[in-house]
C-alpha cells in the first residue's frame, strides 16, 4: 500500500501521476522525481523510498535513484537494504570514468556508513569507506567518519590517524575541523598519552573557544 502523503505539493504530484498512470515517459519520471525529492526533504523516508523504487523501475539507468534510495533506507534504520542499494551502483559503474559516474556517491556513502556504525556493523562501514578512498573519492568527512567508526571499535590508534587526515583536509569547514580536533584529543587520552591529550585539548580551547566537555577533560588530565 502506498504511504500516505499529506502536503499539498506532494498531493499535486500524486494527482498528476494518477492521470499518467503507468506512463514511463519523461514527464511521468520528472513528476515522480519531484515527488520523491519533496518526500525526502519532508523526512518522510518511507514514502520517499517507495517513490525512488518506482523511479528505479521506470528509469533503471539513472543510478542516482539507487543512491537516494539507499539514503532513505539508512534513515529508516534498514542498514541491509541501504548497503544493497548503494552497492548496486558500485557494481553497475565498475570501470566507468569519473565523469560518467552517478552523482551523489559521497552523500550516500556518509549516510549509509553512519547507519552501519549506528547498527554496530563496523566492518561493513569500514569496507564502504575504504572502497571509496581506493576509488579516488576524497573528502575530509570520509576520514572523519572512519575515525568515529574506529573509535567505536576502540581502535584509537587508527582513529587518531583518521582524525589527523580529516583535520588536514577540512579546509574552511570549521565545524568538521572542531569535531575532528576534539576527537583527536580524545584518542590520545584513551591511548594513555596524557601529556599529548592535554596539549591537544588546550589547543582545541584556544582555537575554538572553551566548552564544557573540553574543560572537563582538561581538569581530569591536570589532576593526574
Amino acid at each position: 500500500m502506498r504511504p500516505a502523503i499529506s502536503t499539498g505539493a506532494v498531493d499535486s504530484f500524486d494527482q498528476a501521476l494518477a492521470l499518467l498512470d503507468k506512463d514511463t515517459g519523461e514527464t511521468a519520471v520528472d513528476l515522480l522525481s519531484y515527488r520523491a525529492e519533496a518526500e525526502y526533504r519532508m523526512e518522510d523516508y518511507e514514502a520517499a523510498l517507495y517513490s525512488y523504487k518506482l523511479l528505479m523501475e521506470r528509469d533503471p539507468k539513472h543510478m542516482e535513484y539507487w543512491y537516494m534510495g539507499s539514503m532513505c533506507a539508512a534513515s529508516l534504520g534498514d542498514t541491509a537494504q541501504a548497503v544493497e542499494l548503494y552497492d548496486k551502483v558500485q557494481r553497475a559503474e565498475q570501470g566507468k570514468a569519473d565523469k560518467d559516474r552517478a552523482e551523489g556517491r559521497l552523500k550516500a556513502l556518509l549516510t549509509v556508513g553512519a547507519a552501519c556504525v549506528k547498527d554496530k556493523s563496523y566492518d561493513q562501514a569500514m569496507s564502504l569507506y575504504e572502497n571509496a578512498l581506493r576509488d579516488g573519492l576524497t573528502d575530509a568527512k570520509i576520514n572523519f567518519q572512519m575515525g568515529l567508526c574506529q573509535m567505536a571499535e576502540s581502535n584509537y590508534k587508527d582513529a587518531a590517524d583518521s582524525f589527523d587526515k580529516a583535520k588536514l583536509a577540512a579546509g574552511e569547514d570549521q565545524e568538521l575541523l572542531r569535531e575532528a580536533s576534539y576527537n583527536r584529543a580524545v584518542c590520545s587520552e584513551y591511548l594513555y598519552q596524557y601529556d599529548e591529550a592535554l596539549k591537544l585539548f588546550s589547543e582545541y580551547n584556544k582555537n575554538f573557544g572553551p566548552d564544557e566537555r573540553a574543560e572537563h577533560e582538561i581538569a581530569f588530565l591536570k589532576s593526574r
